[in-house]
């Protein structure tokens, strides 16, 4: 779709959403060649937008640019999305932890409603989104914006392909209910039967990840 009477940078903005969204939606797969001509005749845009697109996507992990031979989307190694997991399991025990104590009845409505929300959506596009969004409540009372920041940096690199294969059962299922479980526990106020719940569903997450990942790789080589 093109985007028409737009500036470089809110060009820029809407490249940099709707091929995220493209590669998160597996459009385009692991290792595959991203042609800066090709998206910019896609969206009707120059460029330079298209550069500028891509060289954010390659801060966030989506992207590896080659100088000489072009953009390709990134391939993590197992080990390397292991360990992003781990670091996200640090972090997000941390945010959790920071927000327990200030979370009350209106702050723990809005992360059910977001759960429940996750519960009733089968759309992989929209899977990443709505898990976003219930971790995000859960984490919010802590109103720590560099701590949310970093934490969302690393759930775009480490879920890329996640969504794409969590969308059918069992895995959704157990996903769905990894987060109830979760949720029961901050509504109990037992922090550490909650904590104990995400670093479970993180590291499940990492490692269903990282297999997904060699299992991609051993059929491309």
């Amino acid at each position: 779709m093109p985007l028409s009477n737009q500036s470089i940078s809110s060009a820029s903005d809407q490249v940099v959403r709707a091929l995220r969204l493209a590669i998160l939606n597996g459009e385009f797969g692991p290792g595959q060649a991203v042609s800066q001509e090709q998206i910019a005749a896609r969206f009707g845009v120059s460029r330079i937008p298209v550069r500028d697109a891509m060289n954010l996507l390659q801060a966030e992990g989506l992207l590896h640019i080659v100088p000489s031979k072009g953009s390709f989307v990134a391939n993590p190694d197992p080990d390397e999305i292991r360990e992003t997991y781990e670091i996200r399991v640090l972090l997000e025990l941390e945010a959790l932890r920071l927000a327990f104590g200030h979370h009350d009845a209106h702050s723990l409505t809005r992360a059910e409603l977001r759960l429940r929300e996750f519960e009733l959506e089968t759309e992989p596009a929209r899977l990443g989104e709505a898990d976003r969004e219930f971790h995000a409540a859960l984490y919010a009372p802590a109103q720590k914006a560099k701590l949310f920041e970093l934490i969302n940096s690393l759930r775009i690199l480490s879920n890329r392909d996640y969504y794409l294969q969590m969308s059918a059962p069992p895995h959704l299922k157990q996903c769905q209910a990894a987060h109830r479980e979760i949720f029961e526990n901050c509504k109990k106020r037992n922090l550490r039967a909650a904590k104990d719940s995400l670093r479970r569903h993180l590291l499940a997450a990492g490692s269903f990840v990282a297999e997904a990942a060699a299992k991609y790789r051993s059929e491309v080589n």
